[in-house]
């Protein structure tokens, strides 16, 4: 994997791409581009994030992944696990993601 990190888009990291902090938007998809800052090398990134990884992200608000090389780093910020179930979610929706990178 190229370096990335793709993380939950806030008024902060609006301002911050205003003033040239770079932001990669797909503008066939819209809604991932709204709720999502996508940085790392353009060309790289573009070529990972396929329509499948889009679309997922597009539809699963609130993820924060990084990747580089062999390592995928992925979490929910503020994501509270009070059952085993879900745990179980949680680690089938990192299962689900994991995937989408293979």
């Amino acid at each position: 994997l190229p370096y990335f990190c793709l993380r939950p888009e806030g008024i902060l990291h609006k301002i911050g791409t205003a003033f040239g902090d770079p932001d990669i938007d797909f503008s066939e998809f819209p809604k991932f581009s709204s709720h999502y800052l996508l940085q790392g090398p353009e060309e790289e990134v573009r070529k990972v994030f396929n329509s499948n990884v889009l679309s997922y992200f597009e539809n699963h608000s609130g993820w924060t992944v990084e990747g580089f090389g062999t390592q995928l780093m992925v979490y929910l910020k503020k994501q509270r696990i009070t059952s085993r179930e879900d745990f179980q979610e949680l680690l089938q929706d990192t299962r689900t993601i994991f995937q989408l990178f293979r």
